[in-house]
């Protein structure tokens, strides 16, 4: 779902606008980078101080490899030794935050109603599917803590990497 999303903004010219650079890629489509995290329609890498947090959406599996590996040379990742299966809750755990600021963006630049509408629009049946699941994971927005507007807490304590023996099916 949320890729989907982030293609229409591309689409659309919002990651532009919000400050993602736009570079090509030797594996199809361009790669989008802002600060930490870089996106392509394969996936997505989360840049933090001690590994970089690679989705691969093929496979829809999330992955740890070292500090500072670069999407075009993750397009893969395969070396045992240099790469963990991450369960799939730790991932998403991960990258919540960023993607979560990246909705606020959206809501306070294209509107509130702006997913909702988008969301009403014809969808594949994969993506409709995803839409209750979709909408409860980005309400988790710590409303205690964070208001719309304002960068989520990314101070939170990331949860222990937990080594998953085989892909996540």
């Amino acid at each position: 779902m949320q890729f989907w999303l982030l293609g229409l903004d591309a689409a659309q010219g919002h990651l532009r606008q919000r400050g993602f650079v736009r570079t090509p890629s030797r594996h199809g489509s361009s790669v989008h980078t802002l600060d930490r995290l870089a996106l392509h329609s394969r996936g997505l890498w989360l840049h933090l101080p001690d590994c970089t947090v690679h989705y691969l959406r093929p496979r829809q599996a999330f992955y740890r490899l070292p500090a500072g590996t670069r999407p075009d040379e993750a397009r893969q990742p395969s070396d045992p030794r240099r790469t963990r299966h991450l369960t799939r809750a730790d991932g998403l755990h991960l990258l919540q935050p960023y993607l979560l600021e990246h909705e606020c963006w959206i809501a306070t630049h294209a509107g509130e109603g702006h997913r909702a509408q988008q969301l009403r629009q014809p969808l594949p049946p994969p993506v409709r599917r995803l839409i209750p699941a979709w909408t409860a994971w980005t309400a988790d927005r710590h409303a205690d803590t964070w208001q719309p507007g304002q960068p989520h807490d990314r101070t939170r304590t990331p949860p222990t990497f937990r080594l998953v023996t085989s892909p996540p099916a």
